[in-house]
């Protein structure tokens, strides 16, 4: 699952709002969190995986998140490996 946060769920919390991934266990049970961001706001979208186990993360960041900001929102895609 994806989402948003203004608080701390595993790791530091950067400002505005954060995006964040998670993943579950086939009972219900937390495997691992990711959260990341800027200063500025960072939202996550959507989630995919592949027949490999890699989960990829869209959404979009109003700061510097991979790089330089082009002004506005720019999007980002994120990938995590099993």
């Amino acid at each position: 699952m994806v989402g948003d946060t203004f608080g701390a769920l595993k790791g530091a919390h950067e400002g505005d709002s954060d995006a964040f991934v998670r993943a579950y266990g086939r009972t219900g049970e937390t495997l691992w969190t990711r959260q990341f961001g800027t200063s500025s706001e960072e939202r996550a979208r959507g989630v995919a995986t592949d027949d490999g186990g890699n989960v990829y993360v869209t959404g979009y960041t109003a700061g510097a998140l991979e790089g330089v900001n082009a002004g506005g929102d720019d999007a980002f895609v994120r990938a995590y490996g099993p």
